[in-house]
């Protein structure tokens, strides 16, 4: 049962490393909803919904049921499927099945809250408490695939943000 256990783990670990390398092909996410429904798990459900909202245009009628449906599942599941982040994030959004945008204190995110980049594609983050932290921020691995970088509500000047310009892993960023 154990060793069933790990298996399962290392398995779910496999899948998310390949969402999390490929943040825009839904592929990865849909074989990882296949996987998570054949193991009963409604977590495959909801990236499934996700997904499939994602693609439709705003006015489209399905969309309606769609979100219901979403939020039931969030009601009932969230806080689990959050648990891996929950230590270090204090706000979230699902996008595609995923928490794709964070808010994080930057201290936590530089300390082991590092490990939220990890666990989700994150994509549009908002860091607060950032000041003194910025050149550690830009060295974070983890920012790679953002999209976006919110440092508002910090006290920042042009000298604090240089180490961003100078980072190696902000190159697909299109918001600061």
């Amino acid at each position: 049962m154990e060793g069933e256990r790990e298996s399962r783990m290392s398995q779910d670990e496999g899948f998310l490393r390949a969402i999390i390398d490929n943040p825009d092909d839904d592929t990865p996410r849909l074989i990882y909803a296949d996987w998570l429904e054949e193991q009963g798990q409604p977590r495959g459900e909801f990236i499934r919904l996700q997904v499939r909202r994602a693609a439709l245009a705003a006015g489209d009628p399905a969309r309606a049921e769609m979100e219901l449906r979403e939020r039931q599942l969030l009601a009932e599941h969230e806080q689990r499927w959050l648990r891996p982040l929950r230590p270090w994030v204090r706000e979230w959004q699902f996008h595609r099945g995923f928490v794709e945008r964070v808010r994080i204190p930057a201290e936590w995110a530089v300390g082991a809250g590092r490990g939220v980049f990890q666990r989700t594609p994150v994509r549009h983050a908002r860091f607060n408490e950032a000041t003194y932290l910025i050149g550690d921020l830009a060295a974070l691995p983890g920012l790679a695939w953002l999209r976006s970088l919110d440092l508002g509500h910090n006290l920042l000047t042009a000298g604090h943000l240089e180490p961003l310009t100078r980072s190696p892993y902000l190159a697909r960023l299109e918001t600061l």
